[in-house]
């Protein structure tokens, strides 16, 4: 049975239990853990909890966990592996088109009236339609939690793309290692390469506009953003120091603006690459600065 909404924020009294309590969608109780660990079509059709994403994010990370255990990211992948890498794919997409649709519902409530009184309700703590300014404070609230999960699911696909733990063992960059420098670079080289570090731009430009606001009084960052900074810190600094980078981009002799929120032009700049710039600089060599 999947967690009752309000169970994040509802340790207050007994009266206020009960009164949220009687407002429970009976599908939630219905609802198995097992079977929304697994895909996003199990959710209730009450609505859905950003803990009901998480849950299906973590499902998703501890299958591809074990898969990357049998695999090594540096070289080709087999045709069953590339079938198993896809799949996980469609996956991840069914998750962040929900976590999308949860933004879009708190960026503009008044759009969907009843999906946003649901949040609204699940998400309460201490305040109650009686009070003044109540909404503004769930909705931080909201927010905050909907900044940790997209945290969580840009870890989740650095992993996916690219073999962060031995990243990190050669903090050395370029490494000294020449058969690990040779497989950065062909990494780097790669799709795989390229949509890890759209992943990595994603991370530090989401917690460069986070960072800059407010963090509720009653609330923390969870510890997957700090991991999830770390890796996309790793990444990008990985993937723009190799060696083939600079004579790319010098053989190209033109360079692509990534818009992240362009899809189309994002998945042409992983399928064929090129260089990067960011302000009209050259974002492999603000990496090596």
């Amino acid at each position: 049975m999947l967690s009752s909404p309000f169970s994040r924020c509802n340790a207050y009294g007994l009266d206020v239990f009960f009164s949220r309590e009687s407002k429970q969608p009976q599908d939630r109780q219905r609802a198995a853990i097992s079977a929304v660990a697994q895909s996003p079509q199990s959710l209730p059709l009450s609505g859905t909890l950003i803990e009901d994403v998480q849950l299906g994010l973590w499902g998703a990370l501890s299958r591809i966990w074990t898969w990357k255990l049998t695999q090594n990211i540096y070289t080709p992948l087999s045709p069953q592996a590339l079938a198993e890498r896809a799949h996980f794919e469609v996956q991840l997409d069914g998750w962040a088109s929900e976590l999308d649709r949860l933004f879009h519902i708190w960026n503009a409530p008044e759009q969907d009236p009843m999906a946003s009184s649901f949040l609204l309700q699940a998400y309460c703590g201490k305040e109650e339609p009686s009070h003044e300014g109540w909404q503004g404070l769930v909705l931080a609230r909201i927010g905050h939690h909907l900044f940790n999960t997209s945290m969580l699911y840009y870890c989740i696909n650095l992993h996916l793309y690219a073999d962060v733990r031995t990243i990190a063992r050669n903090t050395t960059l370029p490494p000294q290692d020449a058969d690990v420098s040779a497989l950065l670079i062909q990494w780097a080289n790669s799709e795989s390469g390229r949509n890890a570090m759209t992943y990595a731009i994603s991370v530090l430009k989401t917690c460069e506009k986070t960072y800059a606001g407010d963090l509720p009084l009653d609330e923390t960052f969870d510890p997957i953003v700090q991991i999830c900074l770390i890796n996309a810190a790793l990444v990008a600094r990985a993937w723009a120091t190799s060696e083939s980078r600079a004579c790319t981009c010098a053989i190209l002799g033109t360079s692509v603006d990534i818009d992240l929120d362009d899809k189309d032009r994002r998945q042409l700049w992983i399928q064929n690459g090129g260089a990067i710039t960011d302000e009209e600089r050259e974002f492999g060599s603000l990496m090596r600065s």
